[in-house]
């Protein structure tokens, strides 16, 4: 009878030994969830912000792109000739589907849409509540300090009106944007966003939904657990607050994470909701299991289950790590690809701005009055000149892809043009070459010779009382082109368009030692040549 008792207490102590174990690893058990479901869902949270943060700023990015094109205009007709571009640059974003410009000269205006239908071509339409609040908020007098960015409800539909207004030289105001349809915009968001654990959706601190996978919801007041005063005094103090609730949407309890979300110069409220995770679910099976098996072998029971807990977490742990990392570097690719798009983009740009400089009428005007009073003084240095004028065109017209060009054509092409220069200004202008016999094989920008010497005789008085010195010379792997510094009183403002595009081809090629200025009496441009070889660039 004894040792049935001893039996007994002996069973009622190891009993109430595996039920108190089993209560610990349970807690633990409940922890370890917990701070994986928390750094999961966060993290979620983040990469669904950077992504919806990315997209917003892209559109924005975009008016302020169009933005700086317009700024070159200075008349009405010079905005029609940069319309084309414009409308180029606006629907680029793949997200704009519909823009539209005003033109105000005097009592004369004009406003102009148009949209990408399904097959991507561009027609135009007229949406008369765009054109109301552009002159409302934009084009009118008293709107002065009226809204750039205004969400707008159309037919049963919000809209996203983004614009800019400036005025140009001659008085002439440019308004112009896009309209973003929020509902066609979530669309985009559904085919493009890769994070499928979890939905977002944002609203206007006025409790305004701008995004929601379901669309209904689009333009209503849809937060009523927090108060939006307390939710954004709590975002302020914490950067993120975090709430469990039963999601409308999905109908089941998910983890909601809010934060703020700054597009341009505006801050919205952006939530992330993750369903609670079904981790729950597998530990309380392991939980049961643990519990029956612990019965009848208590202690290999609590081994096995630390043993198996342990490395479920680090399995765990690992393959979410590695799992956000090929993430990571796919939205680190979508950007890089983003950049790479921006900077072709903007060296196209500054070919075409050099271009433009190239064939200045400005110097074929100059050189015609030149050609023409060499007919009756000097025949065969008319016919010489012509010759040299053509080559230097046909110079000009040549194309290269790379915007590089051989060391050895470049030098050639600044003797033909200072030829012209010489036929122009004769002895005020003297063009010396230093320690050019023997140069090596290298390459340098397309006309960057050129584009200094233009910048000395722009920029310098050219007269026989003060004559102007520009010398080439090889210096230390670079080509230096100097001039003495006299400059014009008259010079004006200079758009330093030449230095901008040689300055970008090198960038382009990973070269920073590019520089130019005054030194001493003199105005010096450092040219550093460039060696291409197969899979490499290297320099001097």
């Amino acid at each position: 009878m004894d040792n049935r008792r001893y039996l007994l207490l002996i069973a009622l102590l190891i009993l109430g030994s595996f039920i108190s174990i089993a209560f610990f690893i349970n807690d633990r058990l409940n922890k370890t969830v917990s701070d994986i479901s928390a750094s999961l869902t966060e993290h979620q949270h983040q990469q669904k912000a950077a992504f919806y943060r990315d997209q917003f700023n892209v559109s924005v990015e975009t008016i302020a792109t169009a933005e700086n094109l317009l700024r070159e205009a200075r008349s009405a007709g010079e905005v029609s000739r940069l319309f084309p571009a414009l409308k180029s640059t606006l629907f680029s974003d793949k997200k704009i589907a519909r823009i539209w410009y005003s033109v105000i000269s005097g009592r004369d205006s004009t406003f102009k849409s148009y949209k990408r239908d399904t097959s991507g071509t561009i027609v135009p339409v007229q949406p008369d509540f765009v054109k109301s609040w552009v002159y409302k908020e934009l084009v009118k007098p008293s709107a002065a300090n009226g809204k750039n960015s205004e969400f707008v409800n159309f037919e049963g539909r919000l809209h996203w009106l983004q614009g800019r207004r400036l005025m140009l030289a001659d008085g002439t105001q440019i308004a112009f944007g896009f309209d973003i349809d929020l509902v066609e915009l979530q669309n985009y968001f559904r085919q493009n966003d890769y994070i499928w654990q979890s939905y977002a959706f944002i609203t206007t601190l006025n409790n305004l939904c701008i995004s929601h996978p379901d669309e209904k919801l689009i333009g209503r007041k849809i937060l009523t657990r927090l108060s939006l005063p307390e939710l954004t005094r709590r975002l302020k103090k914490n950067n993120s607050v975090r709430d469990t609730v039963i999601s409308s949407y999905l109908n089941v309890p998910v983890i909601r994470n809010y934060s703020f979300l700054t597009v341009g110069s505006e801050q919205w409220l952006f939530v992330a909701d993750s369903p609670v995770s079904v981790i729950d679910e597998d530990a309380r099976e392991v939980r049961n299991y643990t519990l029956a098996i612990g019965i009848c072998c208590v202690f290999l029971v609590i081994a096995i289950v630390i043993l198996a807990q342990k490395r479920w977490q680090r399995q765990f742990l690992l393959r979410q790590q590695a799992e956000n990392t090929q993430k990571e570097l796919l939205l680190e690719k979508q950007q890089l690809q983003i950049t790479s798009e921006k900077q072709q983009k903007e060296n196209a740009m500054l070919h075409l701005e050099k271009l433009k400089e190239k064939i200045n009428p400005h110097f074929l005007f100059n050189s015609l009055l030149s050609l023409n009073g060499l007919i009756s003084q000097d025949t065969e240095q008319a016919k010489e000149f012509v010759v040299r004028l053509s080559k230097v065109y046909r110079y000009v017209l040549n194309d290269f892809p790379d915007g590089l060009s051989p060391l050895e054509e470049e030098i050639r092409f600044a003797e033909q043009y200072t030829f012209l220069l010489k036929i122009r200004f004769g002895e005020a202008l003297q063009y010396v070459q230093l320690n050019l016999q023997q140069l090596p094989a290298a390459r340098i920008p397309f006309m960057s010779i050129q584009s200094a010497i233009e910048n000395a005789v722009k920029h310098n008085v050219v007269s026989k009382s003060n004559p102007l010195a520009i010398t080439i010379e090889y210096e230390d792997g670079c080509l230096a082109v100097s001039n003495n510094l006299q400059l014009r009183k008259d010079n004006g403002d200079s758009s330093r368009q030449g230095w901008a595009y040689i300055e970008s081809i090198y960038k382009h090629y990973g070269i920073e030692h590019f520089k130019h200025g005054v030194e001493g009496d003199a105005y010096k441009c450092y040219l550093p040549l460039i060696y291409l070889k197969e899979g490499d660039i290297t320099t001097a």
